[in-house]
């Protein structure tokens, strides 16, 4: 069974998860089983994929794809790669939140895809693999990270013996790329969508076994693998995720006992290949699991809300986490109430949720810079007040209530109009008139003003509680 290049820049964008030659529409589903006590989860943060707002010739006249985050509640939703004539897509989280690796076709010519890797706020892009440069065309795409945060697992594809590309895992140390890439499957058939188990001992991935995709796992060089699906052509099994005990791997199955393509369905089977369990049951495609960091919910994308007029249309949604594998006699009955998934986004693109484990970031930003400067005098009237931060900003925190111009002395605030600049991580305030000439003034960034992970500005870390910033400048007489 041959594999296709990675999906990422289709004249439909929503349609890519599993990179495949099977044009996958994302997960969604209905809880089933014993579910967690708790059910909204509150930890993490999540990052998906979603189709700009311009089309490009890059992407056939469509939109390109960017990765966007979000807190899990599926508030604050912020753009942090905003390129659009480059797809970004399959976000992966690093281990502390810190980063993200993703792919993207932003280096390479004819299609072709890399590894890069990225703070979490978008900035600081690196590729990981530019194996375009060396003439070696090559698609790398799918990359999941140790638990120590040190190395990448990815799929390249590579010539086979079988068929003409095969696709095969990878293992590379992330300071040094591809130089010390290591095929860590290296069979004569096709293994894609691995996920490194949280506890660091196992990778799950979806690998062509008995005639057809199973759900796999190995040791992290390739040694002692287990198959924990076993339905050869009945099933096709992909896009595994671990739970955060590593003893469970949620993933998507599509039957195909009654030929294809019947709707993808999220299962989740133990780390020893037992319980397998079906989760969801509704006839929409449910599919791109991915589990919550307290082990309560599980992330998806569906098409569950597609109509005749939109039947691309896809969102992301949670369900609620089994407990138990398979669940005790009684509790096991699915459900097509809607009463046990939240809805996280509505604009009908959204695909390829991805859990972090720990929040962005806990770092509270600073003004770093000012214009005009702190006492600084002389200034024309006619002058524009920006603040530059230390970090991204979400950009609808800065505004009329948390960046604010007065006279000195005076509590009226000027009339202006306020803005910000994701890309220089400038805030700037336009006043209506000009200011008056010998005047002084006090410009205020308050600490409404938040990050992208939600922490509040603090100019003066060592005071008790948030501190604004105030600075003072006087227009020239």
């Amino acid at each position: 069974m041959a594999t296709a290049g990675p999906n990422v820049s289709p004249s439909r964008a929503i349609i890519r998860i599993s990179v495949t030659t099977v044009a996958l529409l994302s997960s969604a589903g209905l809880l089933a089983g014993e579910l967690s006590a708790q059910t909204v989860s509150t930890e993490g943060r999540i990052a998906f994929v979603r189709p700009g707002d311009v089309p490009s010739d890059h992407c056939f006249g469509q939109p390109c794809s960017d990765i966007w985050v979000m807190d899990v509640d599926g508030s604050n939703k912020v753009n942090v790669t905003n390129t659009p004539d480059v797809n970004e897509d399959q976000p992966a989280w690093s281990p502390n939140g810190a980063r993200v690796s993703y792919t993207s076709d932003g280096d390479e010519v004819g299609g072709f895809t890399d590894i890069w890797v990225m703070n979490g706020d978008g900035f600081n892009q690196v590729n990981l693999t530019p194996t375009g440069a060396n003439g070696n065309n090559v698609h790398e795409y799918q990359p999941t990270w140790a638990p120590s945060g040190t190395q990448i697992a990815f799929v390249r594809e590579i010539p086979g013996e079988v068929i003409s590309e095969q696709a095969d895992i990878f293992v590379m140390d992330v300071d040094s790329g591809t130089s010390d890439a290591t095929n860590v499957t290296g069979t004569d058939a096709s293994e894609i969508d691995p996920a490194w188990s949280p506890d660091g001992t196992k990778i799950a991935f979806a690998g062509v076994r008995n005639s057809g995709f199973e759900i796999v796992t190995m040791d992290p060089d390739g040694k002692n693998e287990l198959i924990l699906t076993g339905d050869g052509f009945d099933g096709d099994d992909r896009a595994p995720d671990w739970s955060p005990d590593s003893t469970k791997v949620v993933f998507i199955k599509q039957s195909q006992i009654g030929g294809c393509c019947e709707p993808w369905e999220i299962w989740a089977v133990n780390g020893d290949g037992t319980g397998n369990t079906n989760l969801t049951n509704h006839p929409s495609d449910d599919m791109g699991p991915s589990w919550s960091p307290d082990g309560t919910e599980i992330s998806f994308t569906s098409n569950r809300d597609a109509t005749q007029d939109e039947p691309f249309r896809t969102d992301i949604y949670v369900l609620a986490a089994p407990s138990t594998l398979p669940p005790p006699a009684g509790l096991a009955v699915m459900t097509t109430s809607e009463s046990g998934v939240r809805r996280l986004t509505r604009d009908g693109g959204s695909t390829s949720s991805e859990w972090a484990d720990v929040p962005l970031d806990t770092v509270r930003p600073k003004v770093r810079r000012t214009s005009p400067a702190a006492e600084g005098t002389g200034i024309l009237s006619t002058t524009n007040v920006t603040a530059t931060f230390s970090e991204g900003m979400r950009a609808g925190s800065i505004n009329g209530l948390t960046f604010k111009l007065f006279r000195a002395g005076s509590t009226t605030k000027i009339a202006a109009t306020v803005s910000y600049n994701t890309d220089t991580r400038r805030a700037r305030v336009d006043p209506a008139n000009p200011l008056r000439s010998g005047a002084t003034y006090r410009a205020v960034v308050t600490t409404g003003a938040k990050d992208v992970a939600g922490n509040g500005l603090d100019q003066n870390e060592t005071l008790s509680g948030n501190q604004q910033k105030v600075w003072f400048f006087t227009v020239a007489g």
